[in-house]
């Protein structure tokens, strides 16, 4: 990885952090979550970064991807586990990270445990191990602490534009035979359940997030116009369907739901947690060099 590419990872992880910060201390209870997004969302502009996907809130069971709708009513619910899961890029290059926060007493020891096992993933990382220690550490430290990692949730490298590149990192002990390399730069993101709990997502309804699938041509000039804003502005990063319906209005969303139905792009389920337990969730991205590894979203 060049200096220059290294500082843009960077880049956008100090803006990150600074938004986290931000949206920790702006989040409460009964506010509207549009509002909570938008605000976010603006925050990481006025910082000079851009998305790197929509601002993700997901509550209780909804372990991740959910985004509000252009008009939604939805509320901050404070007797659950609230997750704000951002990203940022500069000039492609990501960031990526999460918070939990609860104004329950109850739920409290699994946001301070979610947090906690992230940490100490991190601290035994280093060019050559394979992914699967890491999975080994976070299922260990859950367990003995009365807890467990949602296990078919995974951290995931990171690649220019691309959110998802190549690389899983489990969660749970694996015979995963990847290894952290010099050069990558990964999403780290252990899911906690109370240990009582089936540990396990399934597909929800779908979550207002989609993502560009095809440049193919198309002929109608409503598609092809607002296909080809999506590649101008986020190539293959997900987008938010209020972000088409601030620049087309109805008609955009019109004919967001025609290219959903083409095969175009395709729209991200939410993620359940399939007993109905709690999710807690804390996420940062660490950039892997031969002999330190930085957590850009920390910086």
């Amino acid at each position: 990885m060049s200096p220059l590419e290294e500082e843009k990872y960077m880049t956008a992880g100090r803006i990150l952090s600074r938004v986290l910060s931000f949206a920790g201390d702006t989040v409460d209870d009964g506010m509207k979550i549009l509002d909570l997004c938008e605000t976010i969302e603006e925050k990481i502009k006025d910082l000079g970064g851009l998305p790197a996907f929509p601002c993700n809130i997901s509550q209780g069971r909804l372990a991740a991807h959910y985004t509000p709708s252009p008009n939604d009513n939805g509320f901050i619910d404070g007797r659950s586990i609230v997750k704000i899961d951002v990203g940022v890029h500069t000039d492609g290059y990501i960031a990526d990270a999460a918070i939990s926060i609860t104004w329950n007493q109850a739920l409290e020891s699994l946001v301070e445990a979610a947090q906690e096992v992230l940490m100490l993933g991190i601290s035994v990382i280093k060019h050559g191990l394979r992914v699967s220690e890491f999975g080994y550490v976070v299922e260990g430290y859950a367990k003995a602490h009365g807890f467990k990692p949602v296990g078919n949730l995974a951290g995931h490298q990171l690649g220019k534009y691309v959110l998802h590149s190549g690389l899983s990192v489990p969660n749970v002990a694996t015979a995963s035979p990847g290894t952290f390399k010099a050069g990558g730069v990964y999403a780290l993101e252990p899911f906690l359940v109370p240990g009582h709990a089936a540990g396990r997502v399934v597909d929800g309804p779908p979550s207002n997030i989609f993502r560009l699938r095809s440049r193919r041509f198309l002929k109608d000039p409503a598609s092809r116009k607002v296909s080809e804003w999506i590649w101008d502005n986020f190539r293959s990063l997900p987008f938010a369907s209020r972000w088409v319906y601030k620049e087309f209005g109805d008609g955009g969303m019109e004919t967001l739901r025609a290219l959903k139905s083409r095969g175009v792009v395709s729209e991200y389920p939410m993620l359940l947690e399939v007993s109905g337990a709690q999710v807690a969730q804390f996420e940062h991205t660490v950039l892997v060099d031969k002999d330190k590894v930085l957590v850009t979203t920390m910086s």
